[in-house]
This record gives structure tokens, sequence and C-alpha cells, in this order.
């Protein structure tokens, strides 16, 4: 009897030590699932929702994501309008360059990542109805999802987590600090503004030459258009603020056939104003800039009412 009790007792010490051993493990599973918060899904991403205010002149989007709650999101879009939308869209080059592309920071909330791109953010420019260009990037530094950092520290990390991504790809931060993952992603805003109300938008402001001579710099700043002669016309290679190699444009305009009006126009631009000539007819749409002094080619200063024409046709 006694050699069977000892018996009993020892099989049910063997049993509690694998029981104990099998909640061990299981602990060190979960504990190992809390700490790896990505896997192979965690870069999916699809566009579900694009929607234009044209009333409040902004674009709200929206991403699923697979990403962790609350990992920091970082946006940056522009417009443009591919060759297959035709030449009459090419006048609206120079324009859109124009629109805000400062990055705008955000984070998933909800599985998705949102945000709303208002008047403000486009410079208070209508967007036109364009191809929307978004570069999404996720960046990774100890200050920004260092959780992200925990897991993956080199490009051959990410290799080896996603390796079936066709979508994000490793980035080494240019300052060195840190890196980020990018994604680029393109879509259609048929209902945004068309081109006339993008001319509709300049022509809108009509001043007297008079009144802007008097004192030019009174409209700094202010959307107008003009139709005129070109007198004289000017180009010379330059840079961009985006640092982009452009042809800077001077010219003189005779408005409307008085002589005793000229205004001096500037445009910056890739290819320059291609197809516009001494003596053409054309109409400029722009900003007022103040005046420029130039020096004429008997040596006289001259000071005109000035404006940087963002559009143009004959």
């Amino acid at each position: 009897m006694k050699k069977i009790i000892v018996v009993v007792f020892c099989m049910l010490i063997v049993a509690g030590c694998g029981s104990v051993e099998t909640v061990s493990n299981q602990i060190e599973v979960e504990e190992q699932e809390e700490k790896t918060l990505l896997n192979e899904k965690s870069l999916d991403i699809d566009l579900k929702t694009s929607e234009f205010n044209k009333e409040e002149n902004s674009l709200h989007i929206e991403y699923e994501t697979a990403l962790p709650e609350g990992t920091i999101v970082e946006i940056i879009l522009n417009s443009g309008h591919p060759d297959s939308w035709g030449e009459k869209y090419d006048v609206l080059d120079e324009y859109v360059e124009r629109l805000s592309y400062k990055e705008v920071e955000t984070t998933v909330t909800g599985g998705l990542i949102s945000y709303t791109f208002d008047d403000a953010h486009f410079n208070s420019l209508p967007l036109p109805s364009s191809m929307i260009y978004t570069l999404i990037r996720i960046p990774v530094t100890k200050a920004k999802n260092s959780f992200i950092q925990d897991e993956i520290s080199t490009e051959e990390d990410f290799n080896e987590k996603f390796p079936a991504s066709t979508t994000f790809w490793f980035s080494t931060a240019v300052d060195g600090v840190g890196y980020d993952f990018r994604f680029d992603d393109s879509f259609e805003v048929n209902e945004a503004h068309e081109i006339e109300e993008v001319y509709a938008y300049y022509a809108k402001e009509k001043i007297l030459y008079k009144e802007l001579e008097k004192n030019p710099f009174k409209f700094n700043e202010t959307p107008t258009s003009f139709t005129g002669q070109v007198l004289q016309i000017q180009e010379e290679e330059g840079v961009n603020e985006l640092g982009r190699s452009t042809t800077n444009t001077f010219l003189r305009l005779q408005i409307d056939g008085r002589p005793d009006e000229i205004l001096y126009v500037t445009s910056q631009r890739w290819g320059g104003m291609e197809g516009i000539y001494d003596g053409d007819t054309i109409t400029v749409y722009g900003e007022l800039t103040g005046s420029n002094t130039y020096e004429s080619v008997v040596g006289h200063q001259i000071t005109l009412p000035s404006m940087d024409a963002v559009i143009y046709h004959k």
C-alpha cells in the first residue's frame, strides 16, 4: 500500500511540474507577442476615402492601415496633370507649384491614417481638378515611433520583417538621424476647381493702373490679371524655392495698348514662357509684387509696377 501511495505522489509532482512549465511557456509567448507590435501585414495600406469640399477648398483623405494604434505618420501631398489629361492643363504647371507642399503629421487612429488639407494648406489657392500624389512616411527615431526601432534597426531587419512588401520601402534619413518607411500613392480628384475657376480667382480683382502706379505696394500680393502687348522679353536660367531648375522670364507689358501704362512682369517656370515673343498680345494671371527698377538701354533708372505671372496665354 505504501508503494502505491509513493508512486501516485510522484506522478502528481511530475504532472504539477509539467503544468507549471506549460504556463511558463505560455507567458513567455504572450510577452513576446506584446513586444512584437509589427507583423507581415503591418504595412498593408489602401486608400479608403478622398473627398474634396469645393466650398471650403479642402481635401480629406483616409487610408486603411494595419499599423499599430498611435503610430506617427507624415504626409506630403502635391498635384499635377499627366500628359494623358491633355494640353489644356499645361497652363497650370507653374500654378500647382504654388500650392503648399508642407509636410503634415498625424497618427494612426482606429486603423486609419487620415488628414484634412484645408484652404490654408493650399495657400488659399483653388485646388484644381488634378492627379493627387501622396508621399506617406513612417519616421523612426528616438522621439518618433521608437517602438519600431526596438524591432527594426537596419534595412536588413526591414527586408527580413517584410520580405513581400510592395508598398513601403526603407529610407535612411538625410540628416543621419533614424530612418523611415515610405509609400507613394496617387489618385484623381475630378470634382475640384476647373481651369476657368482658377482664371476667375485671379481676374476677380480689377485694379486701375493709375492706382497701382500711385502706390504699388498697397496692392502687394493681390491676385489679379492684365492683358497687353509684350514690348520686350528676356530669359535666364535659375533655380526655384524647391531647388528645381527653372527659366526666369522678365518682360514689359503695355496694358491694353496704352503707351503710358507699362507693367514689369516676371515669371519662373521650367522652359520659360514658351511661345511668347516681342509684339505678342497676352493675358497674364498672378500676384502683384510692388515695383521693380531696371536700367534702360540709355542708362536711365526706370521704376514700374510689377507682377509675378503664374499663368499666361495668348
